[in-house]
């Protein structure tokens, strides 16, 4: 699982944890480095911690290399806005990988129905891309 936007808050990521018994390889991100109590509980809960702004200083895929992913079985992503901005074209060559996408999408009803165009466009893409290979 993969999951863009922590703000401290990683009961989610504790959940499926829990509910997986442990077996999910668990990679976390945000533009701000985590407290000391959070960076604890993402150890115990086998997770890795990445700081950065996707997709500006933080890649996907080099969270992924880094932490030896091959597949995203849940990419989670709440980036507070930023996820307007980090839904582009680099963003199909992780979309390959992922089975299931959660977003919360914030602001804005038309520049809402903009992004989820463009995600569905990617989905496409995407589609389109492992038809080919």
């Amino acid at each position: 699982m993969m999951s863009l936007g922590l703000n401290d808050q990683i009961q989610f990521d504790e959940e499926i944890q829990s509910m997986t018994e442990n077996r999910c390889n668990i990679i976390g991100a945000d533009m701000a480095r985590q407290n000391a109590t959070t960076r604890e509980k993402y150890d115990k809960i086998r997770g890795q911690l990445f700081v950065g702004n996707v997709p500006d200083t933080l890649k996907l895929y080099r969270m992924m290399i880094d932490s030896g992913s091959k597949e995203v079985e849940i990419l989670k992503i709440d980036i507070e806005s930023s996820e307007h901005t980090a839904l582009d074209v680099r963003f199909v060559a992780i979309l390959k990988i992922v089975c299931q996408i959660l977003i919360e999408i914030h602001r804005y009803p038309a520049r809402q129905l903009e992004m989820l165009t463009k995600l569905s466009r990617l989905v496409v893409m995407v589609k389109i891309l492992r038809k080919v290979r």
